[in-house]
């Protein structure tokens, strides 16, 4: 019995339009996965660096600003503007952490202090070196509400703006 009908099979390649489609939709595809992928590269090298870069320095600004999500008031010191500065970040509820943010002149150190039941404490501490430097300063507009600058080798970026703490007193 022949299946073919009585003509010879031949045996067709890929035209050229289809080859381009299907290369098209594979550029396409791996265009729009590049950004996850770089964005998890980043994620994974900042997970364990010391030194945050222009390219890690994300990972800290995400982490400063889960920490500012979660507190329920801010207090600065010192009150003057200094080229060294502390941030305590106070919990919305009794169970969650209370956040200290040591700034200096090229150098982040965060910690985490849990208050657990019994009383114990369990402190957490993680320190950065900064391919720059970050500033804090009064807002001249807003009275009351300090900015978290950033300034890289590139030049001066705002962070994050906020109102400290009321009890903080402003200096004269």
């Amino acid at each position: 019995m022949d299946l073919r009908g009585g003509r010879a099979v031949r045996r067709r390649g890929f035209t050229l339009l289809e080859t381009t489609v299907v290369l098209l939709i594979g550029v396409i595809v791996s265009l729009s996965l590049f950004p996850l992928a770089l964005d998890l590269l980043r994620r994974q090298q900042g997970l364990t660096a010391r030194v945050l870069t222009v390219r890690t320095f994300a990972l800290l600004y995400d982490r400063l600003g889960a920490d500012f999500a979660r507190a329920s008031s801010v207090s600065v010191e010192p009150a003057i503007p200094s080229a060294s500065f502390r941030l305590t970040l106070l919990p919305r509820g009794p169970e969650g952490p209370e956040v200290v943010w040591d700034m200096g002149y090229r150098t982040a150190v965060r910690t985490e202090r849990q208050t657990g039941s019994g009383g114990t404490v369990r402190e957490s501490v993680r320190d950065w070196r900064l391919d720059g430097s970050l500033s804090l300063r009064r807002d001249e507009l807003l009275l009351g509400r300090c900015v978290l600058g950033w300034e890289p080798d590139g030049g001066p970026a705002e962070l994050l703006a906020f109102v400290p703490a009321p009890d903080v007193r402003e200096a004269p």
